[in-house]
């Protein structure tokens, strides 16, 4: 499946934060997660985790729109997609859902270091 698969879904990042659980699938310039906002911001540019039967795979959110806007930045309650490219291989389906990992500045001290995992 490829170097973005990373494991089983009990490895989830310490600190990951739900981001949407996909309500649509789609594939186009890469693969895009369709669905509602959960976090309190969501940026092009964090990186994500999926969870999907029962692997993770990680990647970054390249591209987010909103009702064909292109967005920098959204928030909870937002209906959204959300590109992640490199994921060809990796099963994600509708109830897919999709984790932000906190950037190493965002780690607590003490913290597993993101950049271990993703």
């Amino acid at each position: 499946m490829g170097e973005a698969v990373i494991g089983p879904c009990d490895q989830l990042p310490a600190g990951a934060e739900l981001i949407l659980t996909a309500e649509h699938v789609m594939r186009a310039k890469g693969t895009i997660l369709v669905g509602r906002v959960e976090c309190e911001v969501l940026r092009v540019g964090d990186r994500v985790v999926a969870v999907a039967d029962r692997l993770i795979c990680r990647g970054v959110a390249v591209a987010i729109e909103r009702w064909m806007q292109t967005l920098d930045e959204v928030r909870r309650g937002d209906e959204v997609g959300v590109l992640v490219r490199g994921w060809a291989d990796f099963p994600i389906t509708p109830g897919t859902r999709l984790y932000r990992v906190p950037r190493p500045q965002d780690a607590e001290p003490g913290s597993e270091s993101p950049d271990r995992v993703v």
